[in-house]
């Protein structure tokens, strides 16, 4: 079973005006990066990894960050604050840590 645009913008603030259309593309490319981490689709948490990992595709991609932003003497300026300069964000550590737990049940059964 896979996660829907509506649950989606439950999870990341700031997806209102961005079109299921490209949701569902970010959660296809969400499924591919499972698929290849060998994560089964019944999986119970299946959907949460895959909305943990296309956050992480949104965010290293520009989509919803913090901002941040400056004023001096009537001078303003703002900026959007991403991960793409560090490689990782906080999606990718949800990911990366809910994934161990599911290769670590499954490991019990092999």
């Amino acid at each position: 079973m896979a996660a829907t645009p509506s649950q989606l913008r439950l999870l990341i603030d700031g997806l209102a005006g961005i079109a299921d259309a490209r949701l569902n593309a970010l959660l296809d490319a969400a499924a591919t990066h499972l698929e290849s981490d060998g994560v089964d689709t019944t999986d119970a948490r299946y959907n949460l990894l895959q909305m943990y990992m296309a956050g992480h595709i949104l965010s290293i991609n520009g989509g919803p960050g913090a901002i941040a932003s400056e004023s001096v003497d009537g001078v303003s300026i703002s900026f959007r604050v991403t991960a793409k300069d560090a490689g990782t964000t906080a999606y990718l550590d949800a990911y990366r840590q809910l994934l161990g737990q599911v290769r670590g049940f499954e490991a019990r059964f092999a």
